[in-house]
């Protein structure tokens, strides 16, 4: 009997020492291949356009399209609910759905679009700038990587697997230069092996003997230490403002993943139907740019059930502009958060050019 103990001891620590084993090579491999981009990349720039920026006013759309995969009938793992994607027919008609939209769209000038799909597991490895390129053909567009794991492990279950998914810049008017700028990571070891990459796009337009400077950012989500996201918006205020002391305009949209700096009695929205943990921008951050955003309608919705009645929402997209550009417009599309867990918004301006 003793022997069959030991036996049973031995083939159990057999088993525990490879798992262990197993583990650990799986996170050396991870790290040996973790994405880890230049501080500032220069990007291609596709279907280059040969028009020239010459007016006054131009319009500009904001989207996080949540990889055509977080429609109204999804939760997601990572904000408390229990699914990884959309079943294959429910992912492509988000997407399909989505392209739709953006047909709609393609009179706007400038594009800035969030957690667009090139190749991942989520949504079945479709290349999703491909099919958008397609619909608005009258645009130049660049891409930048901003999530890039061979495997995503979580949850054990049925892992998320592979990523490669980022940013995407369009844009009717022909750009000088399209450059990926890095946010520090900021999220701990191991979890920044398997989260985002963080950055922001800048695409740049001669105008005037001046430049338009159009910058995409997606800010940090998991990472809730408001110190900690501070660091990204200032090294994007750093850039913004060396830009505007040139003389450029500079514009910014994106998903911050942060309320506008105003209160919640500055957004129309019922305060029990808040996000809790969504944090603002301070007050005094680059309080002398133009902070724009719609208060009427809210642009993402929360992912721990499907769109129902226990859905909160929050403001975190919209658009800050350098003092000598003057919005006109701004309004936030509401899709009824039916394909996306964002909605868009649309952003008119003009340029204040003796400023």
């Amino acid at each position: 009997m003793k022997r069959l103990y030991s036996t049973i001891l031995r083939s159990l620590l057999l088993i525990i020492g490879l798992i262990i084993i197993s583990m650990v090579t799986f996170i050396v491999i991870i790290s040996v291949n973790d994405f880890q981009p230049e501080d500032k990349i220069k990007l291609e720039i596709s279907n280059k356009s040969e028009i020239k920026l010459v007016g006054d006013t131009v319009s500009v759309l904001s989207w996080n399209m949540g990889y055509s995969g977080l429609g109204k009938d999804m939760d997601f793992f990572y904000d408390g609910g229990s699914q990884v994607r959309a079943s294959r027919e429910l992912s492509s008609e988000y997407l399909n759905e989505n392209l739709l939209e953006l047909e709609e769209f393609s009179d706007i000038d400038f594009l800035l679009l969030q957690e667009v799909d090139f190749d991942s597991k989520r949504s079945y490895g479709i290349d999703q700038l491909i099919a958008i390129s397609d619909r608005l053909q009258d645009h130049e567009f660049s891409k930048a990587l901003n999530y890039k794991v061979s495997f995503v492990p979580v949850p054990p279950s049925k892992p998320m697997g592979k990523v490669n998914a980022g940013l995407v810049n369009l844009s009717k008017y022909t750009s000088k230069e399209s450059v990926r700028f890095a946010y520090p990571n900021i999220a701990s070891w191991p979890d920044k092996l398997f989260l985002l990459d963080r950055c922001f796009m800048l695409n740049r337009y001669s105008f005037k003997n001046k430049e338009l400077v159009v910058i995409n950012t997606h800010n940090s989500y998991y990472v809730k230490e408001d110190s900690l996201r501070m660091i990204e918006l200032n090294i994007l205020k750093k850039v913004a403002e060396e830009e505007f002391a040139k003389g450029h305009f500079v514009m910014i949209g994106g998903d911050w993943n942060m309320n506008p700096p105003v209160s919640k009695a500055d957004l129309q929205l019922d305060e029990t139907l808040f996000q809790e943990d969504v944090s603002h921008i301070p007050n005094d951050f680059m309080e002398d740019w133009n902070w724009t955003y719609d208060s009427k309608i809210p642009t993402n919705r929360t992912l721990d059930h499907p769109l129902g009645k226990q859905t909160r929402y929050a403001y975190i997209d919209y658009f800050v502009t350098s003092p000598n550009i003057q919005v006109i417009d701004i309004e936030s599309i509401d899709l009824g958060f039916e394909n996306s867990d964002h909605n868009p918004v649309k952003f008119v301006l003009t340029f204040n050019v003796g400023k």
